[in-house]
């Protein structure tokens, strides 16, 4: 059996899902695009996006309100202080895109912004 990620039905790769595994592709269409809808689905729910956070990121997120703005020297000194640069960036890009976040610029110039407001 060839290996090789084959070229996904023309409906998904517009969507910019790009390749996907044979075992995936032999299962079907309909197999595919239900996997790729089950894992990039948004998730709605306030409190299940909060558990997918760490403690710092669920800190940041109670401690700014919406539309606040941040940068990542700012979320070092008040959240992770023992974190390096390159994991503070990770953190901030995972509540980018879990929606938490919107991101403004490049490099050392870039800003994120609080996009949710808490839900009690």
């Amino acid at each position: 059996m060839d290996r090789a990620p084959k070229k996904l039905p023309v409906s998904l790769s517009q969507r910019g899902l790009g390749t996907a595994p044979v075992l995936l592709l032999a299962a079907g269409q309909q197999t595919t695009r239900r996997f790729y809808e089950y894992f990039t689905a948004n998730i709605r729910n306030w409190n299940t996006r909060v558990a997918y956070l760490n403690e710092r990121q669920q800190q940041l997120i109670e401690a700014i309100a919406a539309s606040d703005q941040i940068i990542t020297s700012d979320y070092i000194s008040r959240f992770a202080e023992k974190l390096g640069p390159r994991q503070a960036r990770r953190d901030l890009e995972k509540l980018q895109d879990m929606g938490f976040l919107t991101r403004v610029g490049a490099g050392r110039g870039t800003v994120f912004t609080r996009t949710i407001q808490n839900v009690d």
